[in-house]
């Protein structure tokens, strides 16, 4: 029998590297992977996943430190993907500790809820506030919510590796 302690460490490990490397890849110029304007962020699906199986303070703060780390490398540099991360975590992980079953479809739907208010949270404040309505509009339909769609899309394959991970780590 391995040791708890050991094995919650490497999946710490695991996880770190994994968030690291999505991050890196969002943050260093054009996505390889961006289809007809609409590009999925890879670091809020990998956390939707990790959420799935995580503990509720857990995956709130890898969230808090995941959404700091995007902060601090965003243009703006200002504390909407730590707020957001970190209020997604912590509703994807009481949605799936308390209410739905932890499957392949309850992923499809915490990961197109949680992207979906992402997306449109961050056309309201950084877009629909801030400039005209009709500028903002082609952005909503055309680039934020394929992006959604997207990233909730991108949420089953680290939902296959995250019950990986946590089967054979835990």
């Amino acid at each position: 029998m391995p040791d708890k302690r050991k094995s919650g460490v490497e999946l710490f490990f695991i996880n770190f590297a994994l968030f690291a490397l999505l991050l890196l890849l969002h943050t260093v110029g054009d996505s390889v992977i961006k289809i007809a304007g609409a590009t999925p962020i890879l670091t809020l699906s990998a956390l939707i996943a990790f959420s799935m199986f995580a503990s509720e303070w857990t995956s709130s703060f890898t969230g808090l430190v995941l959404g700091i780390f995007a902060d601090s490398v965003s243009a703006n540099g200002s504390l909407f993907n730590t707020v957001c991360y970190l209020l997604i975590a912590l509703f994807v992980s009481v949605i799936l500790h308390f209410l739905f079953n932890n499957n392949l479809r309850s992923s499809i739907a915490v990961g197109l809820i949680g992207s979906v208010f992402f997306f449109t949270l961050k056309w309201l404040i950084f877009f629909a506030l801030s400039r005209n309505v009709q500028n903002s509009l082609p952005y909503l339909l055309y680039t934020a919510l394929p992006s959604a769609l997207y990233t909730a899309i991108a949420v089953v394959p680290f939902y296959y590796l995250e019950r990986y991970l946590f089967k054979k780590y835990s």
